[in-house]
């Protein structure tokens, strides 16, 4: 996490990376053991909503 689109992005917001936003670079981490994991989405959005919005909700 320490050399992530996400934590750069986060330091800086006009940062260059690979991904359009921070919710994109955020959401992009959803695989495991190179698979996307449903888990994983639904994880990463309860996150998202927790960052952006401040809503708590079960994954």
């Amino acid at each position: 996490f320490l050399i992530s689109s996400v934590l750069r992005m986060i330091n800086n917001p006009s940062a260059k990376t690979r991904y359009p936003n921070l919710e994109m670079a955020w959401k992009a981490w959803r695989k495991s053991q190179g698979r996307v994991m449903q888990g994983l989405i639904n994880r990463r959005n309860a996150e998202w909503r927790i960052y952006s919005e401040g809503v708590y909700e079960r994954w």
